[in-house]
């Protein structure tokens, strides 16, 4: 996904910044769902996810590429 502020005046006034270009950056995500053979008393779930800053990111940030990991088990009897 390709993200981007509409309008950035509230930034700029709020941060005392200026100016704060619109780019935020690219948005990158991948997810995986496990369920079991023959049953449904499970499901894992797992994914990743990274963020390219843009510009205008930057004028606010940092330049580097964030992370972003998240994981979760469901159970049900």
């Amino acid at each position: 996904n390709f993200l981007r502020f509409e309008r950035t005046e509230p930034l700029e006034l709020l941060l005392f910044q200026s100016p704060i270009r619109h780019t935020i950056g690219v948005d990158y995500g991948i997810g995986v769902e496990y369920r079991p053979p023959l049953t449904e008393n499970m499901v894992l779930t797992g994914g990743a996810s990274a963020l390219t800053p843009g510009q205008g990111f930057r004028d606010i940030y940092t330049g580097k590429t964030l992370f972003s990991l998240f994981g979760a088990a469901k159970f049900t009897f």
